[in-house]
């Protein structure tokens, strides 16, 4: 199988899990805007990233046309007049995954001042930093792009990155991730002790499925830095390199599919709130119209 019949079956599988993360994703934004029960601040940081995926799933469609169109190639700067929203999308999604860690710490750490902080505040406060490098790293993309902008690129969402944006996004990503481990190793260490959970101050479920969303997403950056590693160890030509880095991008179109199954199974909340939304769009009927003639006296 060469490059690009392997690159089409990957966009392909990709365009499959779009269908069901953006159908889950959209389900968790609306569970949580209708359910009074999801609306503290990591329900919220949540359904942001939820939000976020779903323009990042969008993105395929472009990479999509080109590869069965066979035309592959954009310039740089109209990929970034594209695939602008998706990478800031991307880039504060990813970062919000670390707010959430921060969050949960905390929560495990202080929960009486946690409880007290004044909600709508902390909320906004903690969304600045994922917002502003989100549009950061975008407005350094653009910046660089000037270098070459008619480069020639495969649309995807990261090929916005050139020059010393390229160099520097992978270090800055990896940064994050390993913040989001160290977090998590601490919040492990804290919340091993039984009386913790049993005491009523983390929610164990939550925090499972957090979890459990965080390992797929640091997953992803592992297998995405190994390809980088492979790219430049086999100097791999254009159309290599991005079939790699589709086969790379698999693991992470499979965790933004399977955001809303992990919270339905192990949150109970979450999983009441999506069984309402579910029953109130069935139960939605449009009233038929029924006219009835006026009644004339003869």
């Amino acid at each position: 199988m060469n490059a690009d019949i392997a690159a089409r079956a990957f966009i392909s599988l990709f365009l499959a899990l779009s269908v069901i993360g953006i159908t889950g994703n959209t389900l968790l934004v609306y569970a949580t805007v209708k359910s009074k029960r999801l609306r503290n601040a990591c329900n919220i940081y949540i359904a942001i990233i939820a939000f976020c995926s779903i323009f990042h799933q969008l993105s395929h469609i472009v990479p999509s046309y080109l590869l069965y169109s066979r035309v592959y190639f954009f310039r740089l700067l109209d990929c970034i007049l594209i695939q602008a929203i998706p990478n800031v999308c991307l880039n504060t999604s990813t970062f919000l995954i670390l707010t959430i860690a921060i969050d949960r710490l905390f929560l495990v750490f202080s929960p009486l001042g946690y409880y007290r902080t004044n909600k709508s505040l902390y909320v906004k406060i903690m969304l600045i930093p994922p917002i502003v490098y989100g549009v950061g790293q975008l407005a350094f993309a653009v910046a660089t792009a000037f270098e070459a902008p008619t480069q020639p690129v495969i649309c995807v969402v990261v090929a916005i990155f050139s020059g010393t944006s390229a160099l520097l996004f992978p270090y800055i990503d990896s940064s994050i991730y390993i913040l989001v481990i160290i977090s998590y190793l601490i919040l492990w260490c804290k919340v091993k002790s039984k009386s913790l959970l049993h005491a009523g101050q983390l929610p164990d479920k939550m925090l499972k499925s957090v979890v459990i969303i965080t390992c797929f997403a640091t997953l992803n950056w592992i297998i995405s830095v190994s390809a980088s590693i492979v790219k430049e160890i086999f100097k791999l030509n254009t159309m290599e390199s991005f079939c790699l880095d589709l086969a790379a991008g698999v693991t992470m179109n499979i965790d933004m599919a399977i955001h809303c199954l992990v919270f339905y199974k192990f949150s109970d909340d979450y999983r009441n709130a999506l069984r309402s939304a579910l029953q109130l769009s069935s139960n939605r009927q449009v009233k038929p119209f029924i006219w009835s003639a006026p009644i004339v006296n003869t």
